[in-house]
């Protein structure tokens, strides 16, 4: 997911696999999947990230789906009537740019020279990054870097797949940004102080891909990383705030309020909102919530 160029594409950390320490499971059980329920209601929650291959398409994982009459994901797609378009890059332009306060002002001194660096690095021109907001120049320098540093394979972005079978299939599509719009104003929204640790947490990804610290698939067998939760969560404490706790606790009323509803429900989030102490099965607890994880009986 790092590797998009959706604006909208909040998932971006939540579906980085990076190598670190992982989460205890027993092998090829498939990827980690929870399961809400009160009376008739279900709600299953799925995390996800980046796939090189279909072994992601466990038993519970396809009985999930085909049970669900509603998918919920973080972000719609991207417009693609020519007025939504326009409509979209008119907004971009409004609210990526901030006369007098450009790309670097915002930045934090260290994250400041990090970036500097990285605009050199990657020829990137300083009169098109540099009256930007950190939150748009951001995919600036994200696309120059896989420009020059191509994947060596392509990926398949699980939300899009899945969303895609459920259209096909005529279930209810949900979204926590409804619009790509809505997403944009929620970054432009973020203080400077969140938008230099956006950068600093784009910068660090960069950094492990060239180390070679990023090829981790340990989520598809149950047992996905946390490094980049942890090394969020103590580095970068105001973004994790906004990237990760709010949004999961906005999860996790959403998915009571489904419950409320009642049908069966497939929620599909970046793995890092399932993981950690404040990931959506914690903030479901929290709220009287249980949320076990789904084994690989027929039953499950």
């Amino acid at each position: 997911m790092m590797r998009r160029q959706l604006l909208g594409a909040l998932a971006v950390a939540g579906l980085a696999a990076c190598a670190g320490r992982r989460v205890t499971a027993p092998r090829n059980r498939g990827p980690l999947l929870w399961l809400a329920q009160r009376g008739s209601a279900r709600v299953y929650v799925l995390g996800v990230a980046e796939a090189t291959n279909q072994s992601w398409q466990s038993a519970p994982i396809e009985r999930a789906f085909a049970a669900s009459g509603h998918l919920w994901l973080e972000t719609a797609p991207p417009p693609r009537d020519t007025e939504a378009k326009a409509r979209y890059e008119a907004l971009i332009a409004q609210l990526g740019y901030r006369a007098g306060r450009g790309f670097y002002d915002t930045l934090e001194p260290a994250v400041r020279d990090r970036a500097r660096g990285y605009v050199v690095e990657l020829a990137i021109d300083p009169s098109e990054i540099e009256p930007m907001q950190p939150w748009l120049a951001y995919y600036t320098i994200n696309g120059a870097f896989w420009k020059k540093y191509p994947p060596p394979q392509e990926v398949e972005y699980l939300d899009q797949t899945l969303g895609a079978r459920a259209q096909q299939a005529g279930k209810a599509l949900h979204y926590e940004f409804p619009t790509r719009e809505d997403s944009t104003r929620w970054f432009a929204a973020m203080t400077d102080q969140v938008q230099s640790q956006w950068v600093t947490l784009l910068l660090d990804f960069l950094d492990d891909q060239k180390r070679g610290l990023n090829d981790d698939e340990g989520w598809m067998t149950g047992q996905p990383s946390t490094r980049t939760i942890d090394r969020m969560r103590s580095k970068t404490p105001a973004l994790y705030a906004v990237l990760q706790r709010d949004r999961n606790i906005w999860w996790a009323r959403t998915i009571r309020d489904q419950l409320a509803a009642g049908g069966t429900h497939l929620v599909v989030l970046g793995m890092n909102h399932v993981l950690g102490p404040d990931g959506v099965p914690q903030q479901l607890a929290r709220i009287d919530i249980a949320a076990p994880e789904v084994g690989d009986s027929p039953a499950g």
